[in-house]
């Protein structure tokens, strides 16, 4: 009669497929989960590294408004100075311009962004509030207050929002692994001037190794009416908007930091019969670190 397995064989055997069990969990592949996680721990880090950052924005913009069969078309091109400031109380990190000047056309002798680099805790957000208001002014798309700005799409990255999203794995792009997102939880992340929700989708191509962002997509959408009209006994007014934004990132060698270096976007909005299409292409360069006392370095 054929002899069975020896005790002492089978638990080897039960060990050894057990070590190489572990071996292949440990080694697979990171979930789209945890590379958004990993990318979120990298723009924790931008986020303190941004602060102060003073660079030269050039953005080029082209609209559309028609109603009917008439259209009127309108360029402009804004230069502009671009930084982040942290906001303790919201525990947020924004981005502001300054706009230096509206096709060619100086805008300002004082330099409200360097006052507000310089503004103490108390009234840093109003300062901050009341540069958004100035720069939004100059927009050919009055919608985009608070989101044509490069690093708008890492909102969604910072640790306390990954969770908001649902993350897909979607392909690798030479060294970069692509992921997907969209927003899950109410309420939106961002809301429109008529308080619609803007709920997101986009795309993130990073470095998945250090979670490095190397290029974003987010678009942005909602569909609603005029709330001043309901219940008015007039009739609604169908109110659309749609924003989408592609970013690149490239190195800065003399601050070693990835920095935004081109953006385009496009809003469109529909408000009854009349649409408007706004695209815009800007170009970053000449970045450098300000300091409390008002002078501009390169480290």
């Amino acid at each position: 009669m054929r002899a069975g397995l020896q005790p002492h064989r089978v638990a080897a055997l039960v060990c050894a497929w057990a070590a190489a069990t572990h071996g292949v969990l440990s080694a697979r592949e990171p979930s789209a989960r945890d590379l958004a996680e990993r990318a979120a721990a990298y723009v924790r880090g931008l986020d303190e590294q941004l602060v102060s950052i003073v660079g030269r924005e050039r953005h080029e913009q082209r609209s559309v408004e028609g109603t009917g069969g008439a259209a009127f078309v309108e360029r402009r091109v804004l230069d502009a100075r671009i930084s982040w400031v942290h906001i303790a109380a919201v525990n947020d990190t924004f981005a502001v311009r300054e706009v230096l000047s509206v096709d060619d056309e100086p805008t300002m002798s004082t330099s409200p962004l360097e006052q507000m680099l310089k503004a103490p805790p108390d009234v840093l957000s109003e300062r901050v509030r009341a540069l958004l208001d100035e720069s939004a002014s100059h927009n050919l798309a009055s919608g985009t207050r608070n989101i044509n700005f490069p690093t708008f799409a890492l909102v969604y990255l910072r640790p306390e929002n990954v969770r908001r999203s649902r993350w897909r794995l979607l392909r690798r792009e030479g060294a970069l692994t692509v992921l997907s997102f969209e927003e899950r939880e109410r309420p939106a992340r961002v809301r429109s001037d008529t308080g619609e929700h803007l709920w997101s989708r986009g795309r993130v191509w990073l470095d998945a190794s250090s979670g490095r962002v190397e290029r974003t997509e987010v678009r942005l959408g909602s569909k609603g009416t005029d709330a001043a009209r309901r219940g008015s006994g007039q009739r609604a007014t169908t109110i659309e908007m749609k924003y989408q934004q592609q970013v690149s990132f490239a190195h800065d060698e003399r601050l070693d930091i990835w920095l935004p270096k081109r953006m385009t976007d496009a809003y469109e909005g529909l408000r009854g019969a009349t649409k408007l299409r706004v695209e815009g292409d800007a170009r970053y360069s000449d970045y450098r670190r300000f300091e409390t006392e008002g002078r501009l370095l390169v480290r």
